[in-house]
């Protein structure tokens, strides 16, 4: 794709790798356009399997993640976030920390649960699915090793593995969300209330404050709401957020109007070729 741009073959092109970005700026013939998306990448915790199960252990994995490191370094671009929703919709909180990476918390939680010897854990990923997943798949069981869990990566098929999603056959999964419809309440219900991918989280509060958001019509109190809904999940997390995506598109110079939005949809409506 980045070579056909180069080229000059195509005229615009979506998704170009952080990796490959540098090659692209320095063309005088092509334009990079940077987007900030509703995007966040998350391995789900699978509480069917015992030591997740434990409230604790699953927050001490959520400690154990250092995601500035893994932001910049690994993945290459984006914003470490730790909660749901992203930057960007109404419910986002700036009140939890966006890298809470404690090392020694973690440990001490793991003690606490009684896996202070640690435990095995498969980190599963489905291949070729996601930018760089191979390898934050890998910078995950490395920092999980550091506060004791033997952490194990195995690359799926990625059909089989995202279906294998829906029947829970997954101790710790990757994958991705992105807020289609701008608003919170579609990945809340689908993910939380309806468990469609079997972590087996359940919280009787949570489910009615989810609920309860999805009828509120007053931004503000929505917005409590939804602050309500992570602090809960805070306690035992079902789901260790990552990262909030930056996405890149690569154009020729003479591309103009071209209008993209943080779902990831664009508009080529007004969009013309100079050239």
């Amino acid at each position: 794709m980045v070579a056909a741009v180069k080229a000059g073959e195509v005229d615009l092109a979506e998704g170009i790798s952080v990796d490959l970005v540098s090659t692209l700026q320095s063309d005088p013939n092509l334009q990079l356009i940077q987007s900030h998306l509703w995007q966040i990448d998350f391995f789900m915790l699978n509480s069917t399997y015992e030591p997740l199960s434990s409230p604790q252990v699953r927050q001490a994995i959520n400690f154990a993640i250092d995601r500035g490191t893994l932001t910049k370094d690994v993945y290459g671009a984006g914003t470490p976030i730790a909660s749901y929703p992203p930057q960007g919709l109404v419910g986002f909180s700036s009140k939890l920390p966006g890298d809470p990476y404690d090392p020694a918390k973690a440990k001490q939680l793991l003690a606490s649960a009684g896996f202070g010897s640690g435990f095995d854990l498969e980190v599963l990923y489905p291949a070729g699915t996601y930018i760089k997943d191979k390898e934050v798949a890998s910078f995950i069981a490395d920092q999980l090793k550091q506060v004791g869990i033997r952490a194990k990566v195995t690359a799926g098929e990625a059909n089989a593995t995202r279906n294998g999603y829906r029947d829970g056959k997954y101790q710790m999964g990757m994958l991705s969300s992105i807020a289609v419809t701008g608003d919170a309440d579609r990945y809340f219900q689908e993910r939380m209330v309806q468990d469609v991918y079997k972590t087996g989280y359940h919280d009787d509060q949570v489910t009615a404050l989810i609920k309860q958001a999805a009828s509120e019509t007053d931004t503000a109190k929505r917005q409590t709401l939804y602050e309500q809904v992570q602090d809960l999940m805070w306690q035992g997390p079902p789901v260790i957020y990552l990262y909030q995506i930056d996405w890149t598109y690569a154009a020729k110079k003479s591309v103009n109007g071209f209008n993209w939005m943080p779902n990831r949809i664009f508009s080529l409506s007004t969009a013309g070729n100079g050239a």
